[in-house]
């Protein structure tokens, strides 16, 4: 599941908005499955891109 996102300012709260996004798409998946049953959902990973053209200098990290 990719997640991209557009920023133009530096934001601090962009990991609590991806856990929010990320929970609402779960969320989406999950509708008439049945989370009690002893099975496993699969649900697929979140890779989160976020595109930034601001002018305060940002530093990428992996």
């Amino acid at each position: 599941m990719n997640l991209y996102e557009h920023q133009s300012t530096v934001n601090p709260n962009m990991p609590l908005r991806d856990l929010f996004y990320t929970a609402r798409l779960y969320e989406k998946l999950t509708v008439g499955k049945d989370m009690y049953s002893g099975r496993r959902i699969m649900l697929p990973a979140p890779k989160y891109i976020t595109f930034y053209n601001g002018m305060a200098k940002q530093w990428m990290t992996a």
